[in-house]
């Protein structure tokens, strides 16, 4: 049965939301729906009439939802909606009240689980980027080594040990330099080891690895 129409104040209001399906209201429009049907479309009205218990107040789809048509939530700034009030219910009013906040509970549960999993989503994601990003100690000992290193720090480093050493430049232009400089680059964070580099010291060096590279290349005169 269709709602009648009542006099508010010397004017007709017509309580549309006796013929709209509560299954075909989106968004805000299943909370305008409770709302007299003028008051609903003027967003900016200050005075609303909810239909399912004739009280009036103001508020948008929050307070509407949240602050008058349950009333379970508390604090309220809004006297609750009661259509069990009103002095009879001919027209459905407690029923449909029972069908909007059953629908708007719902929703508000299915935004609380998206919300979890979007959480849960975003904490395996940064969980994810937390192992991919765990270090060996010898690579946290690289990491700090080598982190703030530019290229410019790296030139001159080199050119510290030339000159401390007495090497003579035109080695900085020798292939086999610039590979072993190549090589070492590619290599990263693990030819380093405890704070220092991988590179043995004089005696394992002379011992193990020039003994090895001088069966592959020409005597050199620093033998």
């Amino acid at each position: 049965m269709a709602a009648p129409a009542v006099q508010l104040d010397g004017e007709e209001t017509n309580y549309a939301w006796n013929n709209r399906s509560i299954d075909g209201l989106e968004g805000t429009e299943l909370e305008w729906s409770t709302i007299n049907e003028g008051d609903g479309k003027e967003k900016n009205s200050k005075r609303k009439l909810c239909y399912l218990c004739l009280f009036t107040y103001s508020g948008g789809p929050l307070a509407i939802r949240t602050t008058h048509l349950d009333p379970t939530i508390k604090p309220r700034q809004v006297k609750p909606c009661n259509p069990k009030n009103l002095d009879d219910d001919e027209y459905g009013r407690v029923e449909r009240h029972a069908e909007v906040l059953k629908a708007l509970r719902l929703r508000a549960k299915a935004a609380l689980e998206r919300k979890k999993k979007e959480k849960e989503k975003s904490r395996a994601s940064l969980e994810g980027r937390a192992v991919a990003q765990e270090q060996t100690p010898e690579q946290a000992v690289a990491a700090a080594a080598f982190g703030r290193t530019t290229v410019d720090m790296v030139n001159h480093q080199w050119g510290r040990c030339f000159l401390r050493n007495a090497i003579p430049l035109h080695v900085v232009d020798n292939p086999e330099f610039r590979k072993a400089v190549k090589m070492t680059a590619q290599c990263g964070s693990t030819y380093v080891s405890g704070g220092d580099t991988r590179l043995p010291h004089r005696t394992a060096f002379t011992a193990n690895v020039v003994k090895e590279v001088t069966f592959v290349l020409p005597a050199s005169p620093l033998l």
